[in-house]
């Protein structure tokens, strides 16, 4: 069976995105709006990977000679109070917070 062609998902993303009408949209030949349709999945999916990753604090790498620290204890606070994760290691320092 043939793959189907949702145009009403289509002229509703085309619409959505750009804030054009059907009128606009129908002017379209397919190989543009399957451009346009990749164009925006792209984006959207660098704006989740965008968005998922601004909860995450990554501790810096410590420069060779200077001993590691543990991120400063007001961040693993605040960390805790808005129901992060906090990562500790054996030893019980904090290697990673998530928000």
């Amino acid at each position: 069976m043939p793959n189907k062609v949702d145009w009403a998902t289509i002229c509703d993303v085309l619409a959505f995105e750009y804030g054009w009408t059907l009128e606009d949209i129908k002017r379209l030949n397919l190989n543009q709006i399957s451009l346009l349709l990749k164009a925006i999945g792209e984006r959207h999916k660098k704006e989740n990977e965008a968005i998922e990753g601004a909860g995450k604090f990554y501790p810096q790498e410590p420069i060779k000679g200077i001993k590691k620290k543990s991120p400063p204890l007001n961040i693993v606070q605040m960390a805790t109070q808005m129901g992060g994760k906090i990562e500790r290691d054996k030893d019980g320092k904090v290697t990673k917070v998530t928000i």
